[in-house]
C-alpha cells in the first residue's frame, strides 16, 4: 500500500450526504430485520440463542468494517486543481 501525504481536506458535502444517506438505510434494514430473522433462526432452524448472537454480531461487526471502507472512499480527497 503506497504512503499518501496527508493534507488538510474537507469532506465534501455530497460525500457526506450519501454517508448519511447509507448509514441511515442500513440502520433501517438491521434494526428491522433483526428481530424477525432472530425469531425465525430460534423456530424454524432451531438455533440457539448464543449460536444466533454470534452470527448477528459479526454480521453488524462486518457492516461496519464496509460501512469504515466506504467512508474512507468517500471523503479521499479528489484530483488537485493545480
Amino acid at each position: 500500500m503506497p504512503i499518501i501525504e496527508s493534507r488538510e481536506t474537507r469532506p465534501s458535502s455530497q460525500g457526506n450526504r450519501a454517508l448519511d444517506a447509507a448509514n441511515f438505510f442500513l440502520a433501517d434494514v438491521r434494526d428491522g430485520l433483526g428481530p424477525y430473522l432472530a425469531i425465525y433462526l430460534l423456530t424454524e432452524q432451531a438455533w440457539d440463542e448464543a449460536r444466533i448472537g454470534i452470527v448477528m454480531s459479526i454480521a453488524a461487526g462486518q457492516a461496519s468494517r464496509r460501512r469504515l471502507r466506504r467512508a474512507r472512499w468517500l471523503m479521499r480527497p479528489g484530483p488537485s486543481a493545480a
